[in-house]
């Protein structure tokens, strides 16, 4: 499986991370544990190596206020990276009376400085085609795919046509995406596994998709098993659009890339939840792909009863954080319960321990 190692010192609740996740992982903790910080670092980083730092800031954390970890020294850099192979690559930022003063990007090739500067793609681009291993490096970063809170409302009126690129962190192009899946053969198998998955889930609901375009607006309609009249799809529930966009946010990934997924489990059923993490490591099996994906769902865990290594604990006092579960936990202690009923009794962690940090 793809691997690699996110950093992350002084950010946020993350005092100090070191996580180091593949194939299909969990990340849970009580709420301020830092579970959403650690994504938004991954796509922090993605944009600071596409733009600058000061622009992933305000992206990647909606701005530099509070950005540095409550009992971190005034002065103490914050820091984020990320080592893929033998490539290491760490952002520094110094955040002085919640501004970001400076900057600085340095890349390593095991113990050789290959680079140290500002940040931002334009100041390493130049050692890409001199190093096929950096080149592979830099794309993986920026092919990245960080996702949260899928704009179901947006989606109900279909997608912009012009925005067929990249999948939106929000799903909000995922109709056009389809479309130009289903289009190009080489993606066409993209598409097949958001329908095939879809139909799993809902199979009283779709049997098959078509797409209607109206000006610069791609709508997508349904076909329900024992019908050949079409439904709109933004009539259906906010269940099959969220299964529709989670589904494009994996079909999305390169070979060799990495997904990470907000709380996957909202607005979905039961059945829904545990098809999309059988899903997921069916296609991370596949195409090398390491999924992370964070959690509150007792359903989601009880789907990882199984493989508790593959679940990773933020507590706010292990560090480096986050720990596996069955090191946080005793394995043989952890068989005797379904972790889904454990975690919703507060026996992995709990809101109100007094050592979460914000």
């Amino acid at each position: 499986m793809s691997t690699f190692t996110l950093y992350a010192k002084n950010l946020r609740a993350l005092r100090s991370l070191e996580w180091s996740p593949s194939g299909v992982s969990l990340l849970v903790g009580a709420n301020g544990a830092g579970k959403s910080t650690a994504l938004q670092a991954l796509k922090f980083l993605r944009l600071a190596v596409d733009r600058d730092a000061a622009e992933a800031v305000n992206l990647a954390f909606g701005g530099y206020f509070d950005l540095r970890n409550r009992v971190a020294a005034e002065h103490a850099w914050i820091e984020i990276g990320i080592r893929i192979g033998n490539l290491d690559l760490r952002l520094r930022l110094v955040s002085v009376q919640g501004l970001t003063k400076s900057g600085e990007m340095t890349l390593h090739d095991g113990p050789t400085e290959l680079f140290r500067g500002a940040a931002g793609r334009s100041q390493i681009a130049f050692l890409s085609p001199l190093d096929p291993a950096v080149a592979a490096f830099m794309n993986t970063i920026l092919k990245m795919g960080i996702f949260h809170d899928p704009d179901i409302s947006s989606l109900r009126g279909g997608s912009n046509i012009a925005h067929t690129q990249v999948l939106d962190s929000r799903g909000t192009n995922a109709i056009t995406m389809l479309r130009g899946w289903f289009q190009r053969r080489p993606d066409r198998w993209r598409y097949d596994f958001v329908l095939t998955g879809l139909r799993a889930a809902f199979p009283k609901l779709i049997t098959d998709l078509d797409f209607v375009e109206a000006g610069n607006t791609i709508a997508a309609q349904v076909y329900r098993p024992g019908s050949e009249m079409p439904a709109h799809l933004g009539s259906e529930a906010n269940g099959v659009l969220t299964m529709l966009v989670l589904l494009c946010d994996l079909a999305a990934a390169e070979k060799g890339g990495i997904v990470a997924i907000d709380e996957p489990e909202n607005s979905l059923h039961p059945y829904a939840i545990r098809l999309f993490v059988r899903l997921a490591d069916q296609l991370a099996r596949r195409n090398d792909l390491t999924v992370v994906l964070t959690t509150h769902s007792p359903v989601l865990l009880d789907a990882f009863n199984d493989t508790p290594e593959q679940i990773y604990v933020l507590d706010g006092m292990t560090e480096p954080a986050p720990v596996r579960l069955s090191e946080f936990k005793n394995p043989e202690w952890l068989r005797q319960f379904r972790l889904g009923e454990l975690y919703a009794d507060d026996g992995i962690v709990s809101n109100d321990d007094e050592n979460v940090r914000g």
